[in-house]
């Protein structure tokens, strides 16, 4: 009986070369699956903190869960590219131009809201109760919203910029796949790092 250590392939100093150029190669991917990988569960814990300070908001809870799903697939998306497959770069990618959309939305309808129906414009109850308030923190406050909402318009065309980013991932990475020898990528796509 031979023992495992004197069947296992003997690594050349070639094989070391074409493990350290491919371990050069896939920093940019490497690097794109640690931005997934963080934006994802960034997202997800926001979406599960608006649901759980939004328990009595339907609203709230809608707007939560759907933060939740973005950053699962986007973590989803993440696993894919870490295993070199090409669909993660497509998944982010679209993901990520999803959440830049539901996001511009968002500010774009509340921007909308806020101008369209300023303090001023409050109801009679409203009015009353408001009427207490020194007009100056209305409208301060009017201000604000209106800093705040403009902040998420700036929001997404950061998401926006990670779509794209995601997606120039996608040309390195089969560039990658081309270039690569077969074992390298099969290690590594069986989740040995190298």
């Amino acid at each position: 009986m031979s023992s495992p250590a004197l069947n296992s392939p003997q690594l050349t100093p070639e094989h070391f070369r074409e493990l350290e150029t491919a371990r050069h190669a896939l920093r940019k991917i490497r690097r794109a699956v640690g931005a997934a990988k963080f934006e994802g569960f960034t997202i997800a814990i926001f979406g599960g903190l608006t649901v759980l300070l939004g328990i009595t908001s339907v609203a709230d809870i809608l707007m939560g869960l759907v933060l939740i799903a973005i950053g699962v697939i986007e973590i989803i998306g993440a696993g894919q590219l870490r295993r070199l497959d090409v669909r993660g770069i497509r998944t982010l990618t679209f993901n990520q131009l999803t959440f830049a959309t539901l996001i511009l939305l968002y500010a774009l309808w509340n921007l909308h809201g806020e101008m369209a129906h300023p303090v001023g414009g409050a109801s009679d109850a409203e009015s009353q109760a408001l009427g207490q308030v020194d007009p100056s923190v209305l409208s301060i406050t009017h201000e604000v919203m209106l800093l705040v909402y403009a902040s998420f318009i700036l929001a997404a065309a950061f998401e926006a910029a990670m779509a794209a980013y995601f997606h120039s991932r996608g040309p390195l990475l089969r560039q990658y796949l081309a270039e690569t020898p077969e074992w390298i990528v099969s290690m590594q796509k069986a989740g040995v790092s190298t």
